[in-house]
């Protein structure tokens, strides 16, 4: 790394900057300006705003979606090499960080205004439902891949509904009921975004969203332990509200 590189890892305080710091400095340094225009700034501004100060998650989802799960302490070293080394432009780089922070917001916040297209109001309750109702955020580079693909019309809705209600039934029985842990998740979902970005054509996509499907089938918990913790799980009353949402959501399905 350059001596410019190591004099960015200290603020004014001598802290180590956060890997989001680091980036956002490598950016800023390597943009090319252009007279009267504001930039990367206000790009920078709306990739902040659409994260809601989860830039280390947003930025481990985005990387996770199109290169590789990594660690969080990973994220400047893997930028570093794969970006800047390479030579990539920041300026494409940072408008796939505003495109994929716009897909973030509309998963880490659902929102029906943002499905208001001809029957997309199923994508807005299965994306509500795992967010909101279930909790989970091991499955975002997955999600965000689906919804960047569906908007560049490169897989149908039929796909993506498909792939978000096997997610969504996936973890209501998994997490919500069963309360299993998502260990190894986060590799198969990240491996999974990158094949679904990968796909050469909009066939080549709708089989891998079919093995998707087929191997999270393949990993849900046995029957009897779902009816079990089904029977015990879902109770709620005036005076036990914990399971609120999730009994709501049960009823709403049936």
């Amino acid at each position: 790394v350059d001596a410019h590189s190591i004099f960015m890892t200290l603020n004014a305080t001598g802290k180590d900057l956060t890997p989001i710091d680091l980036i956002k400095n490598q950016i800023f340094s390597l943009y090319p300006k252009q007279p009267h225009i504001d930039e990367p700034n206000d790009t920078w501004k709306k990739i902040i705003d659409n994260i809601d100060k989860k830039g280390v998650k947003f930025f481990n989802n985005y990387w996770s979606s199109r290169y590789k799960k990594i660690s969080d302490s990973r994220l400047f070293k893997e930028f570093y090499k794969n970006i800047i080394k390479t030579k990539k432009p920041v300026k494409d780089f940072i408008n796939q960080l505003l495109e994929d922070s716009l897909i973030y917001r509309k998963i880490t916040n659902p929102n029906e205004d943002d499905w208001k297209g001809q029957n997309e109001y199923q994508i807005y309750l299965s994306i509500n439902a795992i967010t909101n109702v279930f909790g989970i955020e091991v499955a975002n580079a997955m999600l965000i891949s689906l919804i960047r693909e569906y908007g560049h019309k490169n897989i149908s809705q039929t796909y993506l509904v498909k792939a978000l209600n096997a997610i969504e039934k996936f973890h209501f029985i998994n997490n919500a009921i069963c309360s299993n842990r998502s260990s190894g998740l986060d590799q198969f979902y990240s491996k999974s975004s990158r094949d679904l970005l990968n796909g050469k054509d909009k066939q080549n996509k709708h089989i891998v969203i079919d093995s998707f499907v087929k191997s999270l089938e393949e990993k849900l918990p046995n029957k009897d332990k779902f009816i079990v913790n089904f029977d015990s799980k879902l109770y709620y009353s005036s005076k036990s509200t914990k399971q609120r949402k999730l009994v709501s959501y049960v009823l709403n399905k049936i």
